[in-house]
Order: structure tokens, then sequence, then C-alpha cells
């Protein structure tokens, strides 16, 4: 890898880890992961919804946060987030 490389990878590590600490949330946000705990709770208090239904959505209509919302409100299992 070349030195430049290797410094826009660590910057974009830095920046995604900023983003995270001040923003809170999982560290990735384009994408929702039902097998970590941390996302579990993000997404749920972001959507609304219980794990099993968040879950479901995911494997469903997959892991992009805007299919979810769109999933779960035509469901109507979508709450006001809390």
């Amino acid at each position: 890898m070349s030195p430049k490389a290797v410094a826009w990878s660590g910057l974009s590590s830095f920046a995604t880890a900023a983003h995270s600490f001040i923003f809170g949330g999982p560290t990735i946000v384009e994408r929702i992961d039902i097998h970590g705990a941390e996302d579990i709770a993000h997404w749920c208090r972001t959507f609304g919804c219980s794990e099993s239904e968040l879950k479901e959505a995911v494997i469903i209509v997959g892991d992009v946060p805007e299919r979810v919302d769109l999933f779960l409100q035509q469901k109507g299992q979508k709450r006001s987030a809390k």
C-alpha cells in the first residue's frame, strides 16, 4: 500500500470514529447490523420498533436503513422514536 493510501486509510478511520463519538450510534450508519447489540439498540430507538421487528425487516428487505424504515411504516410497526 502506498504511503498516501495508508494516510488516507488512517484519516478515514479517524473521521468515522469521530462521527460515531460526536453523534452516537453505530460507527457505520449506512447499513444495519442485526448481530451487533449496539447497532440493534440504535436502530430500534431510531425506528421505534422492537428487536424482533427490526430483525424481520432486515431479513425481508435487507440492511439499508431507508428500506427498513419504509417496510416498518408499511407494516404499521413503526412508532414514534423514543
